[in-house]
């Protein structure tokens, strides 16, 4: 599978202290040994290699993220500065084209420069929870504070500046649904994007969720699905339907993709998929560096080629569920144990396989037939599942982490 996006780490440290953050509170410790910021000339070295990588991999186009912590805490003069090297890196290669994005938690985005940042060609998304409760419980500042009133702020002028907005909440089940989706709403977004916890088979038992997702992400749905005024695009519920039609594979969460996202750190280092961290302190950690190493090299790091091909290489119950070809494993992050590594089923498994019914339940009373999807009875999926693991056979491959 081709690399055609990176998560670039411009700064390692947050002026937020989010209590479900996979970077500092999930146990994982290798962001102190980050440099605070991305170097200008690592920044110069990693647009020469993303301009390799799309030419030996004939690719027109590719997407970089500016994420963190929180990437608002670099100056603006980093960022034009990354543009202007971009430009000129790129100028005898007029066909290939760098998407470039941000996510913010939003703190501190001011009308300059958002502006400044949509000139550059910069889009804005914002981090923020569902409910001003959520928020205010879980996205604080360093001294415990609400951080919401200042993300709601720069929210509002990314709307207005650029007439669009959208955002990225992590599920909170501890708020109803009703609510969630009253609040995001009325902050008439666009577009939004709903993030399973970060939660693996050790850490789940703080705060045991499981049952709760799943009748949390139903009750969701289906104020969204049947909302006949204008709604925002929720990126989690749109792909499911996209994958379960056969019309789309899908993203990290579920579906029949290959992860095509790498993480750059502020010291250069080539990593993968960050959320990761929330399974072992140190696990996302290579020898890959964008001074030394191609972007392509990730795939020759076990945890990296286990990420690209995770909807495909399966433990055995995922491989034999009907729903294999829907969920194909779930999102990586939540299959893992430190005694099995990567490979269990989803520890939200019966979560997901009443969601998926229940959306594809609601297409089929839509369509009536017109597409053959048939009925599903999540019970009967579930006994099933249960039967599968009297005779789990181990794959020595998804445990070695």
């Amino acid at each position: 599978m081709i690399i055609k996006s990176i998560v670039l780490k411009t700064a390692s440290r947050c002026n937020l202290n989010c209590s479900y953050c996979y970077i500092y509170n999930k146990g994982d410790l290798s962001y102190q040994k980050q440099p605070k910021f991305l170097s200008k000339k690592l920044a110069t070295k990693l647009l020469e290699r993303v301009l390799s990588h799309m030419i030996s991999n004939d690719l027109n186009t590719f997407v970089i993220v500016f994420h963190g912590g929180e990437p608002m805490l670099y100056g603006l003069q980093y960022y034009e500065f990354f543009i202007n090297e971009y430009k000129r890196i790129f100028a005898h290669n007029p066909e290939k084209r760098i998407e470039f994005s941000m996510q913010t938690n939003g703190t501190l985005l001011t009308e300059e420069n958002v502006t400044i940042l949509t000139d550059l060609g910069i889009k804005i998304g914002v981090s923020m929870d569902s409910t001003k409760e959520s928020n205010d419980n879980n996205r604080v500042y360093h001294n415990h504070r609400s951080s919401y009133d200042e993300i709601l702020s720069g929210l509002k002028i990314v709307s207005r500046i650029t007439g669009s907005s959208g955002i990225l909440s992590v599920i909170d089940v501890a708020y109803s649904p009703e609510k969630s989706y009253d609040h995001i709403k009325q902050t008439q977004v666009q577009f939004m994007d709903l993030l399973l916890p970060d939660e693996t088979y050790d850490s789940i038992k703080e705060y045991d969720i499981r049952g709760k997702l799943g009748e949390w992400l139903c009750e969701m749905f289906d104020l969204w699905f049947h909302d006949k005024e204008t709604k925002p695009n929720i990126r989690f519920f749109h792909a499911m339907i996209q994958v379960i039609l056969g019309m789309g594979v899908g993203f990290d969460p579920f579906g029949k993709n290959y992860g095509d996202t790498i993480v750059v750190e502020s010291n250069g280092d080539i990593q993968t998929n960050d959320g990761l961290r929330s399974c072992k302190n140190g696990i996302t950690i290579t020898n890959l560096n964008i001074l030394f190493n191609e972007l392509a090299e990730i795939k020759d790091n076990p945890l990296g080629n286990l990420y690209i091909n995770n909807h495909f290489s399966l433990p055995y119950i995922c491989s034999k569920c009907p729903l294999e070809s829907v969920c194909s494993g779930g999102y990586l992050v939540n299959r893992y144990s430190s005694k099995n590594g990567f490979d269990n089923e989803s520890v939200f498994c019966k979560d997901m396989i009443k969601f998926i019914s229940h959306v594809q339940n609601t297409l089929v009373k839509l369509l009536n037939d017109d597409l053959g999807l048939e009925p599903m009875d999540s019970k009967e999926i579930i006994e099933y599942v249960d039967k599968l693991k009297n005779e789990r056979i181990p794959k020595p491959e998804l445990m070695s982490f």
